[in-house]
């Protein structure tokens, strides 16, 4: 059985990674562009910031 190697101290995530905690937007899911209009514009929720 093999480990994974261990990451010096002070490089080891504490809470996972940091994108997981950004918020998404729920119209298009990050994406900043609108499903509705097949993707030709800007989402009408977020303005195309990626963000709710």
């Amino acid at each position: 059985m093999t480990t994974a190697p261990k990451l010096p101290e002070g490089l080891e995530p504490e809470h996972g990674d940091d994108w997981e905690d950004e918020p998404v937007c729920a119209r298009c899911h990050g994406d900043g562009m609108d499903p509705w209009n097949d993707y030709l514009l800007d989402c009408p929720e977020c303005q195309g910031r990626q963000q709710p």
